[in-house]
């Protein structure tokens, strides 16, 4: 069996935990991590950078509508695309550890 060098390993990390730095950071996570590795990574991590990237920046939209829409936006669907934004990216964090593409079900595709 082929050893993976130390560089090649981190990069797989990276691709395995950039959906939990939305989490965290929103889609500040995502953008820098795509803007560090968008040339130095393979298909599988930079397809998880971009996927992660994409799903924020749909969050970050859904979050502003909810905000601007009184009483039903800040009562009914706010609460909503919360658990959406914590629970969607655990799930991609899962799939990819067991190196597979996650797809997030809804999503904006503002990067490609």
């Amino acid at each position: 069996m082929a050893s993976k060098s130390k560089s090649t390993e981190n990069l797989e990390l990276v691709g395995h935990f950039v959906h939990l730095t939305g989490i965290f950071l929103s889609f500040l996570g995502p953008l820098i991590l795509y803007l560090m590795y968008k040339d130095k990574a393979n298909d599988f991590v930079k397809s998880n950078i971009i996927e992660a990237l994409n799903f924020q920046l749909t969050g970050l939209v859904a979050l502003f509508v909810c905000i601007i829409i009184p009483i039903l936006g800040w009562f009914l669907l706010l609460p909503i695309v919360s658990l959406i934004l914590l629970i969607l990216p655990i799930l991609a964090t899962i799939e990819s550890a067991n190196d597979r593409k996650y797809k997030y079900p809804i999503k904006i595709e503002f990067i490609k």
